[in-house]
């Protein structure tokens, strides 16, 4: 029995392009349907069709076998389909986080008693039962996620339709959502899930992908995700697997493009003991000696600060400041470098509280940090770890309450440096196109440089150069209203009035919340373009595969304190300390670890999927395999 069901939907906004172009399918009950696809595609618009937030324009849609374009049918379609949105910050409606997850539940007519009931067990179903009493404007943004995703489940829908859900979320919030909705599925109810993260949409029953507002593929994650090619030409990835089996696959290993981890695993671990007589046993297999480090000092002639041929930065000598907390002697150890001017940031002791009529929450604690000058700096963390905090006492926007923060030496408590701040240091928030708010793009860019009152012929030369570094052509957008660009184009109007004013140093809140796969790897190349060219970077990401790749120099923050720093090699060779914190590290890294586990001898610095690959294949006996 379809529990819903679109025939021939079309929707537009204002005079554009059909956002939803013909669009038809049905989802069974209880199924676990997942949906892809690049931004501006149309899925956040076909997931309001759902609920009735939207009606369609042409064609029709059946929830619960209700029609969404009778007004007299949204309420009750609305109690049977509840929806959590990718930006949490929409559907906060109380100032107490029990009182929110209650709201759904009392526009119900909830029994009261049910209602604490149902309050109680979302709150836990989401890891967040002592937070009851807070306000939720004082949580980080996964925890407001977390909070949102409970107030759905409060009212116990039939169907559960998430867009984005883990988009603010660290990897163990990410896991949280993965099992939570799997066991509500397991449970009967039916769940549509969005997501740019493959590992999520490889759990579900059928896969959906969306392009220009239509259904350009559907079947199994594994018939979908087989057809490589045709996904790339959409701007799509495949899960880590099926992109480490093609690559293993081009060193001569006979693997099958499998999308799901274990099953490769199994599948390495089944060809070792089907050759075993002819490739060397895993047991007590030697380390391999000849696969090149991807991190570190200079090297066998490669120059540090260059790419590797698997794309793979060598980071810049001097990219970590002090030695982690749990050193190894396993972990190579970067050379310092200090320069005789003062670096562009340092922080000295600094902690930070948080005071409301809640009492005082400490949200940073005696947290000591430079930043060499061209460093890109990464700092991870947990949900509700301080790094937003951090990163606002970074740019003056908040005052340590002990401690100092110095950018070039000069103290931000001092009213006159914090007010030239802007032009040394240059901040995007987590949703960098909530600070657009300009009529139109150039105006908006141009924002900061008339602050700094510039003459008109140098704002408009700022302005044309930071549209053409953010990859945006002065006269396509410069008149356009920044309110009508896709998600992708807003956050690099966003980012090009961060660029405008000059900075030295970048600070980045999660940049890449929220884009496809083709929108983030495009934003941070220009970052490292950035980067490149001498600017300082500091990125928060939840991302470990993105920290690997860029950053030179990684903050590990725990509860609001430095749990680690270094450089990734010193931070990543830590799995077990950085999973202990409920951290990961990079698939590669996680994937060798797994298989060291099952005998495997391979390295511990390895980032990307070609260098895991060339080690495994080395592994499994290189001169078989040409190398």
């Amino acid at each position: 029995m379809s529990i819903i069901e679109c025939k021939d939907v079309q929707y537009a906004y204002r005079d554009e392009a059909p956002a939803l172009d013909g669009v038809t399918l049905a989802v069974e009950q209880g199924e676990f349907v997942a949906i892809i696809g690049h931004n501006g595609s149309g899925k956040s618009t076909l997931a309001k069709h759902i609920n009735a937030l939207f009606k369609p324009q042409r064609g029709t849609v059946l929830t619960v076998g209700l029609d969404t374009s009778d007004p007299r049918n949204s309420f009750i379609i609305r109690s049977h389909a509840g929806m959590v949105f990718q930006n949490p910050d929409t559907q906060m409606v109380t100032s107490v986080v029990a009182d929110d997850v209650a709201f759904g539940p009392e526009n119900l007519a909830v029994a009261h008693e049910q209602i604490v009931t149902r309050v109680q067990e979302a709150l836990g179903a989401v890891g967040m039962t002592d937070f009851a009493s807070r306000n939720p404007a004082h949580l980080s943004g996964g925890q407001k996620q977390r909070i949102c995703i409970a107030g759905v489940l409060a009212m116990r829908p039939d169907i559960l339709v998430l867009d984005e859900p883990g988009a603010m979320l660290d990897a163990r919030g990410r896991r949280g959502i993965r099992r939570i909705v799997r066991e509500l599925n397991k449970g009967g109810m039916t769940v549509v899930l969005i997501t740019h993260f493959m590992e999520e949409a490889v759990l579900a029953q059928r896969v959906l992908v969306m392009a220009q507002g239509s259904v350009v593929m559907s079947g199994t994650p594994q018939e979908v995700f087989c057809q490589r090619e045709r996904l790339r030409a959409l701007k799509m990835e495949v899960p880590f697997s099926i992109l480490l089996a093609e690559a293993l696959q081009k060193h001569g290993i006979g693997v099958s493009s499998i999308i799901r981890p274990e099953d490769l695993k199994e599948e390495l671990c089944r060809l070792v003991r089907a050759e075993q007589g002819g490739v060397r046993s895993l047991v007590g297999a030697r380390p391999l000696e000849n696969v090149r480090s991807l991190v570190g000092a200079e090297q066998d002639g490669v120059r540090a600060g260059t790419e590797q041929r698997d794309g793979t930065r060598v980071p810049e000598a001097g990219a970590g400041t002090e030695q982690a907390p749990h050193p190894a002697a396993a972990c190579p150890s970067v050379p310092q470098l200090f320069t005789k001017s003062p670096p562009p940031l340092v922080l000295e002791q600094l902690s930070y509280t948080y005071s409301s009529h809640e009492g005082q929450t400490v949200a940073l604690r005696d947290l000591s940090l430079r930043v060499e000058d061209g460093a890109y700096l990464g700092i991870i963390g947990h949900t509700g770890s301080g790094k937003s905090t951090l990163l606002q006492l970074m740019c003056g926007l908040l005052q340590p309450s002990f401690g100092r923060v110095l950018i070039n030496g000069e103290d931000l408590a001092d009213k006159t440096v914090r007010r030239s701040v802007h032009a040394k240091v240059g901040m995007a928030f987590q949703y960098p196109e909530h600070q657009l708010f300009a009529p139109t793009v150039a105006e908006d860019i141009a924002f900061g440089p008339k602050n700094a009152k510039l003459p008109a012929e140098q704002i408009d030369q700022r302005v044309r150069q930071a549209m053409q570094r953010m990859g945006l052509d002065f006269e396509k957008y410069a008149a356009k209203s920044p309110f009508e660009l896709s998600g992708g184009e807003k956050r690099r109007v966003a980012l090009a009035g961060v660029i405008a004013c000059d900075p030295k140093i970048l600070i980045l809140d999660e940049p890449t919340a929220g884009l496809d796969p083709a929108g983030r790897d495009e934003l941070l190349g220009y970052v490292e373009q950035f980067h490149r060219a001498g600017m300082t970077i500091i990125m928060v990401s939840h991302s470990m595969d993105d920290i690997a790749r860029y950053a030179t120099q990684i903050l590990v923050l725990n509860q609001g304190e430095s749990f680690m720093q270094g450089s990734p090699q010193e931070v990543f060779c830590h799995g077990e300390e950085l999973r202990a914190i409920n951290l990961g590290v990079p698939q590669a890294t996680s994937f060798a670890a797994e298989l060291n586990a099952l005998g495997f001898s391979l390295p511990g610095d390895l980032y990307s999927v070609d260098a895991l690959a060339l080690a495994i294949a080395q592994e499994l006996g290189g001169d078989r395999c040409g190398l």
